[in-house]
């Protein structure tokens, strides 16, 4: 079945006369794809154009009756991919399943690659050929899936990387996404329950903690108080009205610890032995009068720091989402196999219990997701050599009943340490879990690293063996000199990146690129005794400088400039505490 023969087609794409937005988009990415790939010119047209030839048919048009197709339901994002009688069928589920099913067959069947903004691997032929038996039909893995990689998040990448969360910028014309309530995305109780608003007339309303009701920004409440109850209801359902495309609210305990220590929340976690008990008698309540009137709207709570353990009883309602957050992981070895708590002190190790909670709650509901962590918030820009972990992570939450998965990455800015190499991955394993990661970051490295790619690949497997050879256990804010950064680890990545750089002197787009991940080298060096001996202050700024030259907009979770570059000068960690004041610049 010949597509394309010498870089011309007989073959027109053929909508549904009241295609969907998405779909019209579908049709566009692949006429101007298969343009790039052969220099063919495929038009687009309506099924309402008489048929003239072979047609690639997207979405639900008439031409499949008259093919005699029938397709069965799909769910919103699967898709089917078909050569049927000399045509090719690509039609999905909606909203976005025909969309997703163009990108897989540009990548799937014919080789297209998304790697980044910026970074299309487009295969060159003038050919294209069809098996006449070709049919896929495919479905991610994960209902709700996002990285919130800066650099992703536009629509038309998240789209072609497949993600769909509330977080990506994706409009109708990519089929939309898993809309939260605006302001309803995570710790919501003081969003519902403001202490300014309420405390001074109603501190019942808020959590007992030592003998004392709490009036706090961060709003910790009474869960067994009925009124607070008949508020955050109120509260719940007016915000719904106001966002009719919504999917998601999140009805969910704020951030730190306390919870409430008065008599009646104290019975109700005696009975289900976890605070998780109250939260959850709570959410349920609400998320029984939002089934009433949004059948649509999943509630979604969190199970985090003193609630992480699922009640004895209390089971969650079907249309609540429980959402797990791995911080208390150790990022250097996969969840389900290793269970310490790294906490940056090197001989003092607790336990994690991230894995038994995700493997009980996955008892207890459908609706279960994650809240995980692939990067270094400490410095964006520092080594953290976890891609090892990324697919047996992947998998270990699906094989636990974990539909939702959302990795915060570095939303803030651009550029972090392999912050392209990590989305392409993580996109990849949301959809499917069994994709190879090792095959991945060839291919992604050879295309994005060019000629260096080797030695980019070569630094990854030295850094990743240092690591695992050592017995450190990352975590999510991890030492810049952790125990398998030593000096002649880092003499020879400095050799690497020497070499790597010199493959690609004569390109300045790669050559950047390169000069970009040698930043985490660079910053290493400042807290390694005797590596930067003299002239620290210039050498901070120096590398500074140059970190915004390639492109880095966000240094830290924590830090700011200011606070970067006085570390760096002093080269003590932990920080000295003159300098844990965090100045944002």
């Amino acid at each position: 079945m010949e597509l394309v023969k010498n870089g011309a087609s007989p073959y027109q794409i053929i909508l549904p006369v009241y295609a969907a937005p998405a779909e019209r988009y579908a049709a566009n990415e692949l006429s101007h794809f298969l343009a790039r790939m052969t220099g063919a010119d495929i038009p687009v047209y309506s099924d309402q154009m008489p048929k003239v030839g072979p047609e690639i048919l997207i979405g639900r048009s008439r031409r499949l009756e008259a093919l005699g197709m029938e397709i069965p339901p799909l769910g919103e994002e699967a898709y089917i991919i078909a050569a049927r009688e000399g045509n090719l069928v690509i039609v999905g589920g909606s909203p976005r399943g025909t969309l997703y099913g163009v990108y897989g067959f540009l990548q799937d069947v014919l080789g297209f690659r998304f790697f980044a903004p910026g970074c299309t691997k487009v295969p060159k032929s003038a050919d294209i050929v069809l098996d006449p038996a070709l049919y896929v039909f495919d479905e991610p893995d994960f209902r709700y899936r996002e990285a919130n990689y800066y650099h992703i998040l536009d629509g038309a990448t998240a789209a072609r990387m497949r993600q769909n969360g509330g977080i990506s910028r994706l409009c109708e014309e990519h089929g939309g996404h898993h809309a939260y309530v605006p302001g309803y995305y995570v710790h919501t109780f003081a969003i519902m329950l403001p202490p300014s608003e309420y405390y001074d007339e109603h501190p019942e309303y808020y959590a007992l903690v030592n003998g004392k009701r709490v009036n706090s920004p961060q709003g910790k409440v009474c869960m067994t108080n009925p009124d607070v109850l008949r508020i955050c209801t109120e509260k719940v359902l007016a915000a719904l009205r106001a966002h009719p495309e919504a999917t998601l609210i999140s009805v969910s305990q704020n951030d730190g610890m306390d919870p409430c220590q008065c008599e009646e929340c104290q019975k109700v976690v005696e009975y289900e032995g976890s605070e998780s008990g109250p939260i959850l008698r709570f959410v349920n309540a609400i998320a029984d009068e939002v089934a009433k009137e949004f059948p649509h709207v999943t509630v979604d709570t969190l199970a985090y720091v003193y609630s992480s353990k699922p009640p004895k009883h209390e089971i969650p309602r079907p249309n609540v989402q429980i959402r797990l957050c791995s911080f208390e992981c150790c990022f250097s070895h996969p969840m389900g196999e290793c269970d310490l708590m790294p906490n940056n002190r090197r001989f003092l190790k607790e336990r994690s219990t991230f894995a038994e909670e995700i493997v009980a709650w996955g008892r207890l509901t459908k609706r279960l997701a994650v809240w995980d962590y692939v990067v270094d918030f400490e410095f964006y820009n520092q080594m953290h050599p976890n891609f090892h972990v990324l697919g047996p992570n992947v998998r270990f939450l699906k094989e636990n009943g974990v539909e939702s998965i959302f990795c915060e990455s570095q939303g803030q800015g651009a550029s972090g340490e392999f912050a392209e190499l990590r989305a392409y991955l993580l996109t990849r394993l949301f959809w499917d879990v069994n994709f190879d990661v090792d095959a991945g970051i060839k291919e992604f490295c050879d295309e994005w690293f060019g000629p260096a790619s080797p030695y980019l690949q070569e630094y990854i497997a030295l850094i990743t063996d240092a690591l695992l050879k050592s017995g450190w256990h990352m975590n999510l804010f991890d030492n810049p000199n952790a125990p398998y950064i030593t000096p002649a680890l880092l003499a020879k990545c400095d050799e690497l990146f020497d070499a790597a750089e010199a493959s690609v002197a004569d390109d300045s787009v790669r050559l950047f690129r390169v000069r970009k991940e040698r930043l985490a080298v660079r910053l290493s060096k400042f807290f390694i005794p005797g590596l930067i001996p003299q002239n620290r202050a210039e050498e901070a700024e120096k590398w500074l400088a140059d970190a915004k030259a390639l492109g880095v907009t966000c240094f830290s979770a924590k830090w700011g400039r200011e606070n970067v570059r006085r570390l760096c000068v002093r080269g003590m960690w932990p920080p000295h505490p003159d300098d844990m004041e965090v100045i944002r610049d």
